[in-house]
């Protein structure tokens, strides 16, 4: 049994990618290009993506005609709650951008145990502001980009692409979206402006502006919505229609609209679930200088005007038992 065989074996076996690596002594990135090749002999594999950033391909073997509303992170079924850390508009190609800001929050997501990063947007810079950028050429912004962003086998970042990302599709023709995916099974596209992350039962809208009229989201039936755009943190809560919005600190030295200089920072999330559903929120803000620091912190009640389901399927939620290696023994 040649390696293609071993792996295709193990994904009809449901081992994870790292399990995979481990057992064929391959890394992430060489395991990515074997898929990739064997995409192009004609086979065809879902994605899902776990709370403790564990990837699993699966063999499509049946064609589902109903389009996948959003990404899912699965989590185990003793699991009642999880951490993410939500950034956004690094502007890469910007000379307000700093590599420093991204490894420094990569490593605060290994020493503090998360394992999802969610992206609200403008990765790059695009070419606005171009008199401010020292890497111009739009294809080179996506190139750095790969080179510098970390890998940790365990940390998936989940992105909505922003207006700065659209207008590289705008202006060359090249999706962002697509030439990360070809190359970064870690990072994962939730399209372009509006994003949604599937947790259990219950959903987080991801939101960046397209356009000046276009920032609106109170007529979507979510309760917690993340937006990126505005390079400032602020919380919007709308008792009307129960809704909760979270404005992302910049993770780049931007300004905002008014010209304010807003220290660069992200917010860590840790949400508890009842029955599948955001029962309660709490979110730090963090700012990054040398290091991280934690300037405020706030608890958030989800469930406000929501019921919460009783005896209802509980989705996203599986029991994963660690591949068993005895059985490539007999192989």
């Amino acid at each position: 049994m040649n390696s293609n065989d071993i792996i295709l074996h193990m994904i009809e076996n449901g081992s994870t990618v790292n399990e995979i690596c481990e057992r064929t002594k391959l890394s992430n990135k060489q395991l990515f290009y074997r898929l990739n090749l064997l995409k192009l002999k004609g086979y065809c594999f879902n994605t899902k993506y776990y709370s403790d950033g564990e990837i699993v391909y699966n063999l499509i073997k049946n064609i589902n005609l109903n389009k996948e509303d959003g990404k899912s992170i699965i989590m185990n079924t003793l699991e009642d709650s999880i951490k993410l850390l939500f950034v956004s508009d690094i502007h890469i190609g910007s000379k307000l951008s700093d590599v420093k800001y991204i490894n420094i929050m990569y490593d605060y997501c290994k020493k503090n145990n998360i394992n999802i990063i969610v992206n609200a947007g403008d990765l790059v810079n695009g070419s606005f502001n171009q008199d401010k950028e020292n890497i111009s050429d739009l294809r080179e912004q996506i190139d750095y980009f790969l080179k510098i962003y970390p890998f940790d086998k365990n940390i998936l970042t989940f992105i909505c692409y922003g207006n700065h990302d659209y207008q590289v599709l705008n202006e060359c023709g090249i999706n962002i979206s697509c030439a990360i995916n070809n190359k970064r099974n870690d990072i994962i596209s939730l399209g372009y402006g509006l994003g949604k992350l599937n947790i259990q039962n219950d959903q987080i809208i991801i939101k960046h502006p397209m356009t000046p009229s276009s920032d609106s989201i109170k007529n979507l039936n979510n309760k917690l919505v993340i937006y990126g755009h505005s390079h400032e943190t602020k919380y919007g809560f709308y008792y009307s229609n129960k809704l909760i919005n979270i404005f992302l600190p910049p993770l780049s030295n931007v300004t905002n609209s008014s010209g304010f200089l807003n220290i660069p920072g992200m917010i860590e999330a840790n949400i508890k679930l009842t029955n599948g559903i955001f029962n309660k929120g709490n979110f730090k803000h963090l700012i990054i200088n040398d290091k991280v620091y934690k300037i405020s912190e706030v608890d958030v009640e989800l469930l406000f005007g929501r019921n919460i389901p009783n005896g209802e399927k509980i989705n996203n939620v599986e029991n994963r038992i660690r591949y068993e290696k005895t059985l490539m023994k007999k192989l």
